[in-house]
């Protein structure tokens, strides 16, 4: 059983489960074993449920995150615009 959220819940039948080869970068398998290992869950459970948290989150429209996310690029763009003509005019 995968935890998604407190009200969610996903029970995995062994029909259900695809099984298929999967590389990594090792840096990146540690960062999933050392989650896992705090999570108390196997390597496969941890990515699973990562993986179903990002569509869940998804799902449910994190949108005001996304926007932000988005204004604060928009806003970084314009600052490194402004640097860049400051820098330019001060040659």
């Amino acid at each position: 059983m995968i935890q998604l959220h407190p009200k969610v819940r996903l029970i995995m039948k062994d029909d259900d489960k695809a099984q298929f080869h999967l590389l990594l970068p090792r840096e990146l398998h540690a960062k999933i074993k050392h989650r896992a290992g705090s999570n108390g869950r196997s390597i496969n459970m941890e990515i699973v449920r990562t993986l179903e948290e990002s569509f869940y989150r998804t799902a449910i429209g994190r949108v005001d995150e996304d926007h932000d996310e988005k204004i604060a690029s928009e806003i970084a763009e314009k600052v490194r615009d402004i640097a860049v003509e400051i820098i330019k005019k001060n040659k």
